[in-house]
């Protein structure tokens, strides 16, 4: 009845075989490396490793399968079948050289190799030097690999392929019936055996709190490769310097990142912290900041003059991801490099959260679109969050005039960070809780007729405040609240946005500038207003200034408690170009090239030039995987 479906299933085996040997052969070679897992975490290891094989193989067979699986008599042939198994085969043998490469690269640096490979082509003499020297036995045992494995495909699936015979003896209906319940089948496989939401991706293998070991033996290496080409930018390499100032390099890139914490501060302050990040929350919108009569921020504007307030602060993108990223990570969002989520955490991270755990603090992270948006989940266990929550784990305590939106409603989501925070646990210990808000982002839900300051509209500005009036209001609630909690008075409030609303502003200062609010209620941090520069890239250093946290991070900020520059030249990530916001002045790099320079004076090109170093200094690091030593 199915025999039709057994050289697709032949062939599908085959991928998974072939994958988990590999996944053998990387532990045999790096022994060391994955000395630690136990024989639990083996098992994990494999199982999740074997979601990540069929995604990428379903992917590239998908065409043979499709054709395969017909079940009818012009395609269910011996010489078709054949055929299509020796294409099959050359795939399949793309994928194990691919593999090969990785397990071979992945020694150098210990993560598995990306948009490295796609720089073959402008070393591809020295390549072939090296396979022929000093890693001719890497190469000659590849190549004995490949071979058995062809010698091992052509036996299990090209010659029982080649030999079968298939009747179609069922009726018609009752074949394609079957066939699509196959297809569907190779959709779910296709999905990494996820029905809803996002299909795989990195974040999965990074996610129940798993070491980067098991991760990297959980990611296939195809799939890490096809992630990277699909990511790839058209230079991998930042192409930011003139030849001048390349043969300089070596001088004058930075190359320390280390931060750690002031010896005034060094010791745990034992605080706790409430971290909300405001989606699209532009400071041009809030009156207590900007000077503006929106008339929608009231409850902030009262704050602002009982807190710490940098009223020159960018964010580090224009996507909430790479906000996330510098806040939380303080990784700088390089072109040439994959989103924190997307691939960055192949590399070694900040995990601010598994810091503060071994501080005997309680995490918590929290957004309020669904789970897996961002791939947040990921992101929370890769950073080390002991709990974590999205839109499906909120309930609702507010009635609204329409169903609940996709990015989630701040109410509800602020009511339930409440709820946790008075939970028995967080009164035992302090506390870190990471919030992300979402009812702000487009399209603009209506959250009621008490908050349409403006006629609403979901699409344009007027719907944006209303929703930013909502946001607003949710948070008097959720401070009102918490005010009466015992630990409120113990607890660092931090309030910044993600990025801008979207804006057709020239001027990078407008399309980058942000709130950045901390507010004390126990006075302990004098209420300021700061005019230091500043991005969110020194919000980790911050934090740990502020909780005395005395481990040494890498970040590409500062702490903004005690700055060792007053006014540092800011990088901002602008799609293919990068923002420059300084003391004296600003400007856009494409490449070598400067462009919208706010003025042609000696001092902003100096400052241009000391932001060069330190991107190229910490893209270096990047490359070598030792933005974390």
């Amino acid at each position: 009845m199915f025999a039709f479906l057994r050289f697709p299933f032949l062939l599908l085996l085959s991928s998974a075989s072939m994958f988990a040997l590999c996944r053998l052969l990387f532990i045999g070679l790096y022994s060391d490396y994955f000395s630690t897992l136990t024989s639990t975490q083996y098992w994990h290891v494999f199982w999740q490793g074997f979601r990540f094989d069929m995604h990428i193989s379903v992917i590239v067979f998908s065409p043979i399968l499709l054709i395969a699986a017909l079940p009818l008599k012009v395609v269910q042939k011996p010489l078709l079948l054949k055929k299509l198994a020796y294409i099959g085969l050359l795939l399949s043998l793309i994928m194990l050289a691919l593999t090969l490469i990785d397990i071979t690269y992945f020694g150098e640096v210990y993560r598995h190799i990306g948009q490295e490979l796609f720089q073959l082509t402008d070393d591809f003499d020295l390549i072939i030097e090296l396979a022929l020297t000093s890693r001719i036995i890497y190469t000659l045992a590849g190549i004995v690999l490949l071979i058995l494995f062809a010698i091992c495909y052509k036996s299990a699936v090209i010659n029982i392929t080649a030999r079968q015979s298939v009747t179609l003896s069922q009726p018609i209906w009752l074949r394609f019936i079957l066939y699509a319940a196959f297809v569907l089948f190779c959709f779910w496989l296709a999905r990494g055996m996820i029905i809803q939401s996002r299909p795989i991706g990195y974040a999965d293998a990074f996610k129940h709190n798993v070491t980067s070991a098991e991760s990297n033996l959980i990611l296939n290496s195809v799939f890490v490769i096809a992630k990277e080409a699909k990511n790839r930018q058209s230079n991998t390499t930042l192409d930011i310097l003139t030849e001048q100032e390349k043969q300089q390099c070596h001088k004058k890139c930075v190359d320390n990142f280390q931060f750690k914490a002031t010896a005034a501060s060094s010791n745990n302050t034992k605080k706790n912290v409430v971290f909300i990040l405001l989606e699209s929350w532009s400071y041009q919108y809030i009156d207590g900041l900007a000077g503006s009569h929106y008339h929608v921020t009231p409850f902030i504007d009262s704050l602002i003059p009982k807190a710490q307030v940098w009223d020159r602060f960018y964010a580090a993108g224009q996507r909430s991801i790479i906000g996330i990223q510098a806040a939380l990570t303080s990784t700088p969002a390089l072109n040439n490099f994959p989103a924190l989520g997307f691939g960055l955490e192949l590399n070694r991270l900040n995990k601010p959260a598994e810091i503060l755990n071994q501080h005997h603090y309680r995490t918590l992270m929290l957004q309020s679109s669904n789970r897996r948006s961002f791939n947040m989940d990921g992101i929370a266990s890769i950073l080390g969050f002991q709990e974590y929550y999205g839109k499906e784990d909120i309930p609702l305590v507010r009635q609204y005039p329409q169903d609940t939106p996709k990015f989630g409603w701040d109410y509800d989501s602020l009511m339930f960070l409440n709820q946790k925070l008075n939970e028995t646990e967080y009164q035992q210990k302090p506390f870190f809780a990471f919030l992300f808000t979402g009812t702000t982002h487009e399209p603009f839900a209506d959250p009621g007729a008490e908050f349409h300051v403006y006629p609403h509209d979901n699409a344009d500005k007027n719907g944006f405040l209303n929703t930013l009036r909502y946001s607003d209001w949710s948070l008097q609630q959720f401070m009102q609240n918490a005010a009466q909690q015992p630990w409120y008075n113990n607890t660092i409030f931090i309030f910044t946005a993600d990025h801008v609303l979207k804006t057709s502003s020239d001027h990078l200062h407008e399309q980058f500038h942000i709130p950045l609010i901390i507010y004390t209620p126990d006075g302990s941090l004098a209420p300021l207003r700061q005019q230091t520069l500043a991005t969110q890239y020194d919000l980790l250093p911050t934090l740990f200034d502020l909780l005395g946290i005395g481990d040494t991070i890498s970040t590409f900020g500062q702490s903004l408690l005690h700055p060792q520059i007053d006014n540092p030249p800011l990088m901002l990530n602008r799609g293919d170009a990068i923002g420059v916001i300084s003391n004296s002045g600003s400007a856009v790099l494409n490449g070598e090239q400067q462009s919208e320079l706010s003025n042609t004076s000696p001092a902003l090109q100096q400052e241009i030039q000391q932001l060069k170093w330190k991107i190229i200094g910490a893209e270096q690091k990047l490359k070598k995987n030792q933005w974390v030593e």
